[in-house]
């Protein structure tokens, strides 16, 4: 087999399709956002129709409005990636409207219009590593990289009281989600040749949201609350392309480059292009890459207990399905008559369950100033990962092509990609913890509220593909600005 289909072997299978590897991402409202999100037996303002539309049949208010915006800082440090010394971080900061809302009453319904932004990163650094342990014959590797995700979600919910006693409510939502990746690495080996490669991505998602909620007064003090909610794919649009540049170890001036294409829309895959004529990818079944997001079912259930006027404390347990979704997808090569089977499934976007838990407070210290508190959960969505275990796969493929066994029938070779050593394309496990903390002050008609949530944890993730397992640190801290108006 040629130097050339090795190489694009390699292109084709490198993926660094970001996806959130937690199921809590945000907070929204001023009350929500500082009780730590443990806000589904109570959402009895605009946000409500996020956690819980059920909860707006039983808000005091014929009319409210809300919004906020928010600063966010999150940092994740890969530690001694090159084995010995040196850490690498991804730091994204950066200020966004995080929500709007309103609601009005007509009868017996209330009506409500939310926007909200769920995501948004921004990466934008340049680093160099030297002297990988366990890649003696890379001198270093040079990066520049790049990375945007927005989500923005919006819609309009209704919530119906039948009684005094119980509402149900019903959020339909529809949501843009979007990432762009860009990396050009430059990797100098120790034998003095180089490889050059350049990798960019470009990902829009859009889908509906609905969200189903109900609200049960157990007795004037006591309140319970449950939502049901999936996210759902319609439009998907993908485009990824790789680039490769390397000099021969035999000849010092002969330079391959590669450009490799694939490129998803509204269900449709365009077949992979390969700039040199002489070398061509048809694909045969589905999409390599899905263009899609995990659409996992998400259960939320509350209580909320009002202690006094004064004092409330409200508990969450939030339930996040396992997702998978299938593919079956084989590549070929005629120049080389090579078959190539992959994968049966999209492994960018497998989770497993999630158990989180939000525990909120709020006191008022007088008629007007309120203090507010919570602490949360943010367990990782991805299989845990184990350093012996990935060190091993990594060597496998290392060793072996990519993990790849090759099976030559006739004049065909099929290069059939072991699932057990496959590279996992969802690289970071981690759990955090949080906390959130908020001061407000509150008049008959309006509202304003400063809050502060802070999440950290320390785990395992990949830095890069066939990289070691390193220690993996997140720190995170978003502050939160909202104005309320009612009557």
């Amino acid at each position: 087999m040629t130097r050339s289909f090795l190489l694009l072997f390699l292109i084709f299978t490198v993926s660094l399709t970001a996806d959130p590897h937690y199921n809590i991402r945000g907070f929204f409202g001023d009350r929500a956002t500082g009780m730590a999100g443990a806000f589904t037996a109570i959402s009895d303002d605009p946000s409500g129709a996020i956690y819980n539309p059920a909860g707006l049949g039983f808000s005091y208010y014929n009319y409210m409005s809300n919004s906020s915006i928010n600063f966010s800082e999150n940092v994740k440090e890969f530690e001694k990636v090159n084995g010995w010394s040196q850490s690498y971080k991804r730091r994204s900061s950066g200020i966004a409207p995080n929500f709007i809302g309103s609601m009005n009453r007509l009868g017996d319904f209330m009506f409500a219009m939310s926007i909200f932004n769920q995501q948004t990163e921004n990466y934008d650094q340049s680093d160099v590593i030297s002297r990988f342990i366990s890649v003696p014959f890379i001198d270093s590797v040079r990066a520049q990289y790049t990375e945007q995700n927005t989500n923005y979600t919006f819609g309009p919910s209704i919530a119906y009281k039948f009684s005094e006693r119980f509402s149900l409510g019903f959020s339909l939502f529809g949501f843009i989600d979007s990432t762009r990746i860009s990396l050009n690495s430059f990797t100098q080996f120790m034998d003095n040749t180089y490889s050059n490669q350049t990798y960019d991505e470009m990902r829009s998602t859009s889908g509906i949201l609905p969200v189903l909620g109900l609200q049960y007064m157990l007795s004037e003090k006591v309140f319970l609350g449950l939502s049901l909610r999936r996210p759902l794919g319609i439009k998907k649009s993908l485009k990824v392309t790789s680039r490769s540049l390397t000099n021969d170890s035999t000849d010092s001036s002969r330079v391959n480059v590669f450009n490799l294409t694939e490129t998803q829309s509204e269900g449709y895959v365009g077949l992979p292009t390969f700039t040199d004529s002489t070398q061509q990818l048809l694909l045969l079944g589905n999409a390599t890459l899905s263009g899609g997001i995990p659409e996992p079912i998400e259960v939320r259930t509350g209580f909320a207990f009002f202690i006094n006027p004064k004092l409330t404390i409200s508990v969450d347990w939030i339930h996040t399905a396992a997702y998978r979704l299938k593919n079956n997808n084989i590549l070929y090569e005629p120049s080389n008559n090579v078959l190539l089977y992959q994968s049966d499934e999209f492994r960018e976007l497998r989770t497993i369950e999630t158990n989180n838990y939000a525990l909120g407070l709020e006191y008022y210290l007088t008629e007007h100033f309120v203090v507010r508190m919570g602490s949360f959960s943010n367990f990782s969505n991805v299989k845990r990962i184990d350093w012996l275990e990935n060190t091993i796969q990594t060597g496998v493929r290392a060793s072996t092509f990519g993990g790849t066994l090759p099976i030559v029938v006739n004049d065909l070779t099929i290069l059939y990609t072991v699932p057990a050593v496959q590279q996992n394309e969802r690289d970071e496990y981690l759990n955090a913890l949080g906390y959130s903390f908020g001061l407000g002050w509150e008049t008959s008609g309006s509202a304003i509220a400063l809050n502060i949530v802070q999440q950290s944890g320390r785990g395992l993730g990949v830095p890069a593909d066939d990289a070691p397992t390193a220690i993996l640190d997140l720190r995170a801290v978003s502050i939160y600005l909202s104005a309320t108006i009612r009557n």
